[in-house]
């Protein structure tokens, strides 16, 4: 099977972002993942690219396949960028926080998320990395293969 070509769009309103959730699906199903999956991936989109607009501002999505069959590696992998600081990736994977670190639940409802959603991310990847951009902002990278490894393996990206 030829992996799709990546695609890539720039994210800076809330309509980017079903754009984004459009590409995905039609790229993860392109490289062969199950409808369940795909609409898993949908949510990573959904959260990274949401993000962007709520405290990036503006950004991009980009999705490109993971081919390295020598490996026995096919799946998606799924970046966001934009130009915010960098964060505590670890602490905020944790459902109730965020950047910031714990949330207080009376100020849940005001700030428009209640701290789940990098979580849902890191549930629905095999990898999860975030990486400083030279010159500020970050890339926030999600990665999905086809057909999970095994338990207790742990896939090098």
């Amino acid at each position: 099977m030829t992996a799709p070509l990546p695609v890539a769009c720039t994210v800076a309103d809330f309509d980017a972002v079903l754009t984004a959730r459009a590409h995905v699906r039609s790229f993860a199903g392109a490289l062969g993942f199950d409808r369940e999956v795909v609409e898993e991936l949908v949510v990573v989109v959904s959260e990274l690219a949401s993000n962007i607009v709520k405290y990036g501002r503006r950004g991009r999505i980009e999705l490109t396949a993971i081919d390295r069959p020598e490996e026995g590696m096919r799946g998606i992998a799924i970046a966001a960028e934009d130009e915010t600081a960098p964060f505590d990736l670890a602490g905020s994977l944790r459902d109730g926080y965020d950047a910031r670190g714990k949330l207080d639940p009376a100020s849940v409802y005001g700030r428009g998320g209640i701290g789940a959603g990098l979580g849902a991310v890191a549930r629905f990847s095999d990898g999860l990395d975030l990486v400083p951009l030279a010159g500020g902002g970050k890339r926030i990278v999600a990665r999905r293969l086809l057909g999970r490894p095994r338990r207790g393996s742990s896939p090098s990206f």
